[in-house]
């Protein structure tokens, strides 16, 4: 028994997710480890350990106990690390948000989490000042970026005393939705279930090494720009390299001068660095061996883009806030998973993640033994069981109850899947569209419309129609210069192989732009909440059926 505890407390003392960072500076401290090129500021893993032990000690001198929160609105910087790691130090819980919420999500998210730290970027105070003033918790400390380095200076850079009653189970990470389906919800994560997700992602997932340098455009406060990013790459003793806001040139010109080897971020960031390098970007970029995508489908011309123009290795990763990443395609699966139908499939689950695809019923959620057959074709709810989430919604036992059944998770994604077991998303399950009878999912229409040579992007919803429950209308943004009538883009969709007749958009629309979250989801909501409206001002144009 006496073994078994001291085996316990071992466990409990090392699974803390700021161990493999001070192993990894106290193992290399001479090490660089952190290039912040908004700032100009170089970091080895000693120097970064320094500043991190200096915010930690500055909040525990402010009362910063196990268990309490500190809640961030921050861009990609060294700062969002350094902060990060010295909740982790005083045993607090971190919960970085979106820094692009409106003020009353971010207020909803005060009031939810009671932060006793909040921490925004000086670009962002405007929103933070009316978000605590709209609030009805007040955090007790408040700062912006530029006064942290104030707040904690004269205090000491020696590592603070472990937090006493801390374990392995204890949360460490309260991450929020990104907003595609409404309000954010608090998504806690433990010590032990983030360590694994770390690991598996930087070995098997990505195959990393301590030589390997990274640059994420992925958002920090996001699942896919945090535990699978800088915290496992710090485990490897990578070097970690941030740019504060994505501009494809400057990207690129940090993968010359840093020799960048694995870039991560949604699809349009890599769409937007090929296109430049087609426009004549002629640096040096030959360092970069691999890029991650995460967020968004990949269409085959963005996937043969990466493989022929960046000449990297394409890894296509997702997840979710819930259950984090668990699956992935890889390099060396087969060519016809990435290039077989209009986006790529999404791949197999990584070790440690069950996968199913369950059919879907119109009053009740299938049991975990409902599956729709391995066709490639038949449409169903994708759910996961693996470590990584929580079993529950801060705050939200409605939400929980709808979501974590049976000790599996039920993302709400629509997927298939095929006889090798690999997935393939068809967006959320609110995203189908009933048009006279038939389901009709729109993330393959949105990428074949994307391959027409006029379109830059667009978005597929269903608009209320009496005879047809719903008419398939498409949002279409153009490239720039471009020109083309909604007759010429239905003539392209009813040529496509991949689009069924009954499924080719009724009605037509021209925007400047569309909705996204800050990590590359669409937010195909915003529109269905207007699509209705833009039908009654005129807005939409019907094409006649060919």
């Amino acid at each position: 028994m006496a073994l078994m505890e001291e085996a316990k407390r071992r466990f409990d003392e090392l699974v803390q997710m700021h161990f493999p960072f001070e192993a990894t500076a106290e193992t290399y401290p001479d090490r660089e480890a952190y290039v912040d090129l908004s700032s100009n500021r170089r970091f080895t893993y000693q120097e970064l350990d320094n500043a991190i032990n200096k915010l930690a000690n500055a909040f525990k001198a402010d009362g910063i106990q196990p268990g309490d929160l500190v809640m961030s609105m921050l861009f990609n910087t060294v700062d969002h690390v350094i902060v990060n790691y010295a909740a982790w130090k005083v045993g607090a819980i971190f919960s970085p948000i979106n820094f692009r919420f409106a003020s009353g999500n971010v207020a909803h998210c005060l009031e939810d989490s009671e932060p006793k730290v909040f921490i925004y970027d000086e670009d962002l105070t405007d929103v933070a000042k009316q978000a605590v003033e709209m609030s009805n918790f007040k955090p007790k400390v408040v700062l912006s970026r530029k006064d942290l380095e104030s707040y904690s200076a004269g205090f000491p850079e020696t590592k603070p005393a472990n937090p006493e009653g801390v374990t392995a189970f204890h949360e460490c990470l309260r991450l929020y939705t990104s907003g595609t389906t409404g309000k954010p919800k608090g998504v806690p994560h433990y010590h032990a279930d983030a360590y694994i997700a770390g690991l598996t992602h930087s070995l098997a997932g990505m195959h990393w090494i301590p030589d390997d340098i990274l640059l994420s455009v992925a958002p920090y406060f996001h699942a896919a720009g945090n535990i699978p990013a800088y915290m496992p790459a710090f485990m490897r003793g990578m070097k970690v390299v941030s740019v504060k806001r994505f501009d494809p040139i400057k990207v690129l010109d940090a993968v010359a001068a840093e020799k960048i080897t694995f870039l991560m971020g949604p699809p349009a960031a890599f769409i937007a660095m090929i296109d430049a390098v087609k426009k004549g970007y002629d640096k040096d970029v030959s360092s970069l061996r691999g890029c991650m995508l995460m967020g968004a489908p990949i269409t085959r011309e963005t996937y043969r883009g990466l493989r022929d123009v960046l000449k990297v290795d394409v890894f296509n990763g997702d997840g979710t806030t819930e259950a984090l990443y668990c699956h992935q395609l890889s390099p060396w699966d087969p060519v016809e998973k990435w290039e077989g139908d209009a986006t790529a499939k999404n791949g197999c689950p990584l070790p440690g993640n069950l996968l199913r695809i369950v059919k879907i019923y119109p009053d009740r959620k299938a049991r975990p033994d409902e599956l729709v057959p391995k066709d490639g074709k038949t449409i169903g709810e994708l759910i996961v069981k693996n470590i990584h989430f929580p079993g529950y919604y801060h705050n939200n036992p409605e939400q929980t109850r709808a979501a974590f059944i049976d000790g599996w998770f039920y993302t709400g994604d629509n997927a298939t899947w095929d006889e090798d077991g690999y997935n393939h998303l068809h967006g959320r399950g609110g995203d189908m569209i009933l048009s006279g009878g038939e389901n009709i999912y729109p993330e393959g229409l949105e990428a074949a419309l994307i391959e027409h040579p006029a379109v830059q992007d667009a978005i597929v919803v269903g608009c209320p129609d009496e005879k047809w429950g719903q008419l398939v209308t498409a949002y279409v943004v153009l490239n720039k210069g471009a020109n083309v009538t909604p007759e010429e883009l239905d003539a392209h969709m009813k040529a496509h192989p991949m689009v069924d007749d009954y499924a080719r958009p009724r009605l037509y629309t021209f925007v400047e732009e569309l909705p996204y979250t800050a990590t590359g989801k669409k937010q195909r909501y915003v529109i269905r909440n207007k699509v209705a409206e833009d039908a009654k001002e005129g807005k939409l144009i019907q094409v006649k059926k060919i």
